[in-house]
C-alpha cells in the first residue's frame, strides 16, 4: 500500500524523508498512517486526478467562450459591412438611393 510519509522514517523498510511516496505492505502501512506518520497515497492521487479534471473542464470552458467571442465578432463585423460611412444601418431608403 502506497502512503506520504508525514514524518522521517528510518527502519527495515528503507529510510524515507518527510513527504516521500513509498510502498509497504498493508499492515505496517496501516499502522504507520493510524500513528499519524504518513497518510494514504490514494487520497493524494484522487486530489490529484480531481484538480486535472477541473483545470481540463475549465480549459474547455475557456475554448467554447472564445470561439463564441469569435462568432460574435464575426457577426459584428457583417453588421458593419453593411453599415452607410457614417456608421448608420442602412435603410430601405438609402438602398434605393443607390
Amino acid at each position: 500500500m502506497k502512503v506520504r510519509m508525514r514524518t522521517a522514517y528510518a527502519g527495515p523498510n528503507g529510510n524515507h524523508a518527510i513527504g516521500a511516496l513509498v510502498d509497504f505492505d498493508k499492515k505496517e502501512a496501516r499502522a504507520l498512517i493510524a500513528g499519524g506518520y504518513a497518510e494514504p497515497a490514494e487520497e493524494e492521487e484522487n486530489r490529484r486526478a480531481r484538480a486535472e479534471k477541473a483545470a481540463a473542464q475549465e480549459a474547455e470552458a475557456k475554448e467554447k467562450a472564445a470561439k463564441g467571442k469569435a462568432k460574435e465578432k464575426a457577426a459584428k463585423g457583417k453588421a458593419k459591412e453593411t453599415a452607410t460611412p457614417g456608421g448608420a444601418p442602412e435603410t430601405a431608403v438609402d438602398k434605393a438611393k443607390t
